[in-house]
């Protein structure tokens, strides 16, 4: 008889608007069940906080008293969330197997083996009495592996519980966007592309103190400027071989300074579009449907762009009875079951790694 346990997972993206958090049940193999999800903002402070540490940071050094104090603040956030999930569920402490804890990205750099997340995983162990699964990036960059992207292998699960035959890429337009194809006769593939929401959250904050372009409408108002476009698609990381990964301070809004608010809006925009289309002909796979998550795919601009771009229909996880923001959070739960179990997260096809390995340091060990 297979096992199945309740797992938690949290997830603090590249955008660092908050927390989402979900939970889910999963023999960590190939039966995954979503449950019940929250989710839970940051204030403006700890957002422009974190923003200023990413932008400023080096891994060589940096303001250790200030990580610290985000560090505690995130965590304290985190176990807000999931006091609150736990009740919202009514589901008991007792009950959960293992807590999936990613933290907050503050600085990524494949090429300098650095990535680093911002939470106490033991004052999150310890205060359930629960383990916490984090630090799932180390060990593949200590494997010669990119860090990123690592829910690929829940991108698989998730095609068999949506209970798709056909080869499927999956796009996450988060901070950064990536992309994951499966199919059942190719090994598992996946990269970032390039930019995602980061950009366009960034200039629409930056301008108009919201948080971010409403289903698009600012994008399809403005005029695409070709010129900044075909500038920035120019860049050497688009011509790089895959696996592949990025850093949400990669590109910054230096070109865009001098449009106005709603060009800028588009450009950025398909600026995302284009870079995703650009990976899908780079994989150079056939496929027969494109299921987007993550906060951008509720920008239909740019929906509509990589439907012209591809020619493909291209639909949203919502359109599946799941949430588009907490695809990840489910993803970081199901990988704490296989860090637990001692399963591989990541993978040549993905990261880069020699060879398929497990990652993720476990607090409170099993």
């Amino acid at each position: 008889m297979r096992n199945y346990f309740f797992a938690i997972g949290i997830m603090s993206g590249t955008s660092a608007d908050g927390v989402d958090l979900a939970l889910i049940k999963t023999d960590g193999l190939n039966y995954f069940e979503p449950v019940c999800n929250y989710s839970i903002n940051y204030g403006k402070k700890l957002k422009a906080d974190i923003a200023t540490l990413s932008k400023n940071f080096s891994s060589k050094k940096s303001l250790h008293y200030k990580i610290i104090f985000l560090e505690n603040e995130i965590t304290s956030i985190y176990i807000e969330g999931i006091k609150k999930l736990l009740k919202k569920a009514n589901v008991k402490t007792k009950d959960i197997y293992i807590i999936g804890a990613h933290g907050q990205t503050i600085f990524h750099s494949a090429k300098e083996h650095v990535s680093l997340q911002l939470v106490n995983s033991s004052s999150i162990s310890n205060f359930f009495n629960i383990p916490v699964a984090s630090n799932f990036r180390q060990n593949d960059i200590q494997n010669e592996g990119q860090g990123a992207p690592l829910v690929p292998i829940f991108h698989a699960v998730l095609r068999k519980y949506l209970d798709i035959s056909t080869s499927t890429i999956f796009i996450n337009i988060g901070g950064i966007s990536n992309l994951t194809y499966v199919s059942n006769f190719d090994s598992l593939i996946a990269f970032d592309t390039g930019p995602g929401m980061c950009l366009l959250d960034q200039y629409i904050y930056k301008t108009k103190g919201e948080k971010f372009d409403p289903y698009g409408k600012y994008s399809y108002n403005g005029t695409v400027n070709k010129k900044i476009l075909k500038n920035e698609i120019s860049d050497s990381f688009f011509r790089k071989k895959f696996p592949k990964s990025l850093d949400k301070n990669y590109f910054d809004l230096e070109k865009y300074k001098n449009l106005n608010f709603y060009d800028a809006c588009a450009t950025i925009s398909m600026f995302t579009a284009e870079s995703i289309s650009l990976g899908i002909k780079q994989l150079g796979k056939k496929f027969e449907s494109i299921i987007v998550m993550g906060g951008g795919s509720r920008n239909l601009f740019i929906l509509d762009q990589i439907n012209k771009i591809t020619k493909k229909n291209i639909y949203s996880i919502n359109d599946y009875s799941l949430l588009d923001d907490q695809i990840e959070a489910q993803a970081f739960a199901y990988l704490a079951v296989r860090s637990a179990k001692r399963l591989p997260i990541s993978f040549p096809g993905t990261t880069g790694v020699k060879k398929s390995i497990t990652g993720g340091d476990i607090f409170k060990i099993i």
